[in-house]
């Protein structure tokens, strides 16, 4: 039951997450044709990448440690209950968000004097007024995340992921309108417009009685559970915007343009893996939740095996399908405009070295849900540090030897580490057999070596197409050659898909 209400939800996320994305990409595109990897393409880059640290703690951060104390709530006393806890959480959070807000605004300088001290006096300069301009932003955020819970919670998952499509959306609109007067400022104008549609997006999808009041007296031993909770689920979901941003501290230093090839090659891989993982993860984390609530310790390994076969399943192929053909997607994606060969040249190779984290990113996000549930986020946090410390390490080692490169497979490489790290520091709460967790992975990488493989002989070797041509004709077999291999090997996960199909496919029929 649990397995089909995931997958049912997991298709409406997937849905949007896959516009989500693809508008995503557009915003990136569009900036990149304007900006280039200049001077100005360097300050925006500095200021979304302390934006992107900002947003995973006041967005996802505090979801991780609500949503639990809402559903629980549900769960137990119904919406009155639940409500209760949602508007104290409303209060409190939106509070500190003001406070994150303010600090941003007050010590912009020093805070890009930190992230980017690489940085030229007009470049530093420039970085803090846009980073002042995107203060406004972060006031919105814990709302937005708040809503997006209490949405899921009632299994309403369509309104909390269009909210992620009408800030994409309204970014775009509002760039192209007005970049030909503002110019960068109105990049980081459109951070401010996208915040505000995520939060008034979702509000017609909540339909039940819920008024906000403030209750904070009413729910006080469940918001010091979400206090204590918060640092450890901030900094966990931040981990790899703070790699990310290590990472750029140590490009600021090196030749024009390499902070914005790290944040394009970033956010192409994101396009690919974060679909999936997004999808996936943002429909188990309710059920995790109500599992470990209820003690059905075997229910819950049964769905996160399954949930890590998904990832298997998908995530591999599109991550070797992703280095295989790097060059062809990024050229694709941004060259055109200020953006040119050069720059697809770079950028290219560290895609290719983003595409390794693909995978135990999303694995990571799954088991740190784990952790949750069970109200250990102290071990969450130590494995965190050990991430950034990890990253660290290998940053001046490899940075040295691959240049601007070496810090995208430092990143992809700690990543790797702590995975398997956390996997293991999980058995203390429940016991989850590393061969059944990689149960169909071993013939899962061997079909993927062969069907990329293949089609890249052909397509980039042989035949040697046009870039759009070769991708459209690449992806199209590697999907149908990946199927093929899939069903003659019985893959369990890909039957499972197959019948989820069949089923929604024949239920469609019945109705009509």
């Amino acid at each position: 039951m649990s397995q089909n209400k995931i997958v049912k939800n997991a298709v409406i996320v997937l849905i949007c997450s896959v516009l989500a994305k693809l508008l995503s990409y557009v915003v990136e595109a569009v900036l990149a044709s304007k900006l280039g990897v200049g001077d100005e393409a360097d300050a925006y880059a500095a200021v979304i990448s302390v934006f992107n640290i900002v947003f995973p703690i006041l967005d996802v951060g505090i979801w991780n440690v609500f949503l639990p104390a809402y559903k629980t709530k549900l769960s137990r006393e119904g919406e009155n209950g639940a409500d209760s806890v949602a508007n104290s959480a409303i209060v409190v959070f939106t509070l500190i968000s003001f406070a994150v807000a303010l600090f941003l605004t007050v010590m912009a300088g020093p805070v890009i004097r930190v992230a980017a001290p690489g940085f030229g006096g007009e470049k530093q300069a420039l970085s803090a007024r846009l980073l002042r301009v995107t203060a406004p932003a972060y006031v919105l955020l814990a709302l937005a995340s708040i809503l997006g819970a209490m949405l899921q919670s009632h299994n309403r998952y369509l309104g909390s992921q269009l909210r992620e499509i009408g800030s994409h959306l309204s970014k775009i609109i509002f760039i192209l309108l007005s970049f030909r007067y503002l110019g960068v400022l109105s990049a980081v104008s459109a951070v401010v417009v996208g915040s505000i549609f995520r939060n008034l997006i979702q509000l017609p999808f909540i339909n039940w009685r819920w008024k906000f009041k403030p209750e904070i007296r009413h729910n006080a031993a469940e918001l010091k559970t979400m206090l204590r909770g918060l640092p450890a689920a901030a900094l966990t979901s931040a981990i790899s915007h703070i790699n990310g941003l290590v990472d750029k501290m140590i490009a600021s230093g090196a030749e024009r343009g390499s902070i914005a090839t790290l944040n394009y090659g970033h956010k192409l891989m994101n396009l690919f893996s974060g679909m999936i993982s997004t999808a996936i993860s943002a429909s188990a984390y309710p059920v995790i939740i109500e599992h470990i609530s209820r003690g059905e310790e075997k229910q819950l390994k049964r769905l996160v095996y399954s949930v890590f076969h998904f990832l298997h399943f998908f995530i591999i192929p599109i991550s070797l399908y992703c280095i295989a053909f790097s060059s062809e997607l990024v050229e694709l994606a941004f060259e055109r405009g200020a953006f040119d060969h050069q720059a697809t040249a770079v950028t290219a190779r560290i895609f290719m070295g983003y595409c390794f984290l693909m995978l135990p990113s999303a694995l990571t996000t799954i088991l740190s849900q784990l952790f949750y549930g069970y109200q250990d986020t102290k071990t969450v946090m130590y494995v965190s540090i050990l991430n950034i410390l990890l990253n660290l390490l290998l940053n001046f080692t490899l940075f040295p030897v691959l240049g601007v490169c070496g810090l995208a497979y430092a990143t992809s490489i700690s990543s790797m580490i702590c995975c398997v790290v956390k996997f293991y520091l999980l058995r203390k709460h429940v016991a989850l057999s590393a061969l059944e967790s990689l149960k169909d992975s071993g013939k899962i990488l061997l079909i993927s070596i062969l069907c990329i493989l293949s089609v890249y002989l052909v397509c980039k070797v042989w035949l040697r197409l046009p870039v759009l041509p070769m991708l459209l004709l690449s992806g199209s077999a590697s999907v149908l050659l990946f199927a093929g291999l899939s069903c003659a090997l019985r893959l369990k996960t890909f039957f499972d898909v197959v019948n989820y199909l069949k089923k929604r496919i024949k239920n469609r029929k019945t109705r009509a």
